[in-house]
């Protein structure tokens, strides 16, 4: 048996916009998209990308893996499936919008 968590991290960039809902629709748009494979162990993969203004992902990649290949392509999938994004802030200037999502496979 399994739970899933998906946390996101603080914007790299630090501006005065309200990030909360916008992070929350992404974690919850990646989180629906996540089919785990199932394992026997728990574990935490770490994956990063950007959204540029027109709302493509961009370099995405695990920055801490569960050290099973099937495991970390799942949530690089749930990455590409979660999409469409939101359009974010036109208020934050960079063409670029860094995200980190941790995903979280627990065996209970």
């Amino acid at each position: 048996m399994y739970t899933k968590n998906i946390q996101v991290s603080d914007i790299k960039h630090k501006t005065q916009i309200n990030w909360q809902p916008y992070l929350k629709q992404i974690r919850n748009q990646a989180k629906a998209n996540w089919k785990p494979n199932k394992s026997n162990k728990s574990y935490q993969i770490f994956v990063q990308f950007s959204l540029n203004k027109d709302n493509k992902i961009l370099n995405k990649n695990i920055i801490k893996s569960s050290n099973n290949n099937e495991a970390d392509n799942t949530v690089l999938k749930s990455i590409d499936n979660g999409a469409p994004y939101p359009k974010f802030s036109e208020k934050y200037k960079e063409d670029n919008i860094p995200i980190e999502l941790t995903f979280d496979y627990f065996v209970l």
